[in-house]
């Protein structure tokens, strides 16, 4: 698909020249803009239906929780070692001076 896109919002998000492919089973989309993962209608602008789906992984680190919160019955984070930790509680702010988001609102996250 040229030119594809998923909604963030009242945004419209470019995800660029994308793809859908099935890799033994599993549906897969690629694309050609580094972005995040923020709408189902990711998958649904492909014409995959995510309420079909038993599992729908997404790369994203918290951005995409709004809209897959309101179809999903469970979201589970995955966290890996690397350069940006998932985990708030783990990141080592050095001139913080206020509580942050998702900490101050959602405690219960992490």
């Amino acid at each position: 698909m040229r030119n594809a896109c998923q909604n963030f919002g009242d945004s419209v998000v470019p995800l660029g020249d994308s793809v859908w492919i099935n890799v033994e089973g599993i549906d897969v989309i690629l694309n050609s803009v580094r972005c995040q993962v923020f709408n189902p209608n990711v998958f649904s602008n492909f014409g995959i239906i995510p309420n079909e789906k038993s599992v729908l992984v997404v790369k994203s680190t918290n951005h995409f929780y709004a809209s897959f919160s309101e179809i999903a019955s469970k979201i589970i984070y995955v966290a890996i070692d690397g350069l940006y930790p998932s985990n708030p509680n783990t990141n080592v702010y050095m001139n913080l001076s206020r509580k942050i988001w998702p900490l101050i609102d959602n405690p219960h996250v992490y």
